[in-house]
């Protein structure tokens, strides 16, 4: 698992095993694939996120 605590942090083209916590704003996934779910602290954080077309969460995505 990974807690993603700094704003605009973004994931790119490649994968991740295992659970992504997103703690802050803008959040991104580009052409990466996170073999996991994809958790946010908050509605907000949410919202701002930008997953794109070409990446794959093989877990679910939820707001905790």
């Amino acid at each position: 698992m990974i807690t993603i605590e700094q704003e605009s942090t973004r994931l790119q083209y490649g994968t991740f095993e295992g659970d992504v916590y997103v703690d802050a704003e803008n959040f991104r996934l580009v052409g990466g694939t996170i073999d996991g779910d994809l958790i946010f602290a908050s509605e907000e954080y949410e919202e701002s996120a930008e997953i794109d077309d070409e990446s794959t969460i093989t877990g679910e995505i939820r707001v905790d």
